[in-house]
């Protein structure tokens, strides 16, 4: 079996939880079925069955896509009758951190309504926000500048610090930061990785 984080973005709100699943066929609908009452807003008893229904489709009909230029990340869309939803997922390392120059990294970015994705490797979680700062292209978000980034790299061992586990997940972080144009929030995924 494998470990997966799900990164849900459901009407203007983010959930991230963890499931195991043999494969990224079966692993979305697992994620519905371990979702319980009212633990995303708008989502209940009726709603998470059209939920089932509508991931069901979306896998047969193969709308289940590999994120270009990443490594194990898919994400899966579905419109449902209480709004539109995109689930991003990641295959992740289970085993628990250890301070290793291979360990690989994910991180998803929300800022400004918009997802970022990037991928590093690095000794650990606390390495891995540093390369983040410093690697950052600032073409790819709208209204991140310059001086936005010399910020962020000023700011690392403030990231640093506020740095989190996020409950009852396995090598999953959080951490935020507040650009001059908008907050951003930011999740680390420990993701699996082979040579």
């Amino acid at each position: 079996m494998n470990l997966y984080t799900f990164y849900n973005y459901f009407r203007d709100n983010q959930y991230i939880s963890q499931i195991q699943a043999e494969n990224i066929t079966v692993a979305p609908i697992i994620w519905a079925k371990n979702i319980k009452p009212n633990k995303i807003k708008y989502i209940g008893g009726k709603t998470k069955n059209e939920l089932l229904l509508e991931l069901k489709e979306n896998i047969e009909d193969g709308l289940t896509g590999k994120l270009k230029k990443n490594e194990n990340i898919w994400n899966i869309c579905y419109s449902i009758k209480t709004g539109f939803g995109i689930v991003d997922f990641v295959k992740t390392d289970s085993n628990l951190s250890k301070i290793s120059n291979s360990n690989f990294y994910t991180l998803i970015m929300d800022f400004r309504e918009g997802t970022y994705f990037y991928q590093h490797t690095a000794k650990n979680e606390l390495q891995v926000i540093e390369k983040w700062a410093n690697e950052l292209n600032i073409n790819e978000i709208q209204t991140v500048g310059k001086k936005s980034k010399q910020l962020l790299k000023i700011n690392i061992s403030n990231l640093q610090k506020e740095l989190y586990k996020v409950e009852n997940t396995k090598n999953v972080w959080r951490f935020s930061y507040k650009f001059k144009t908008g907050h951003a929030v930011v999740y680390i995924i420990k993701t699996y990785w082979s040579l």
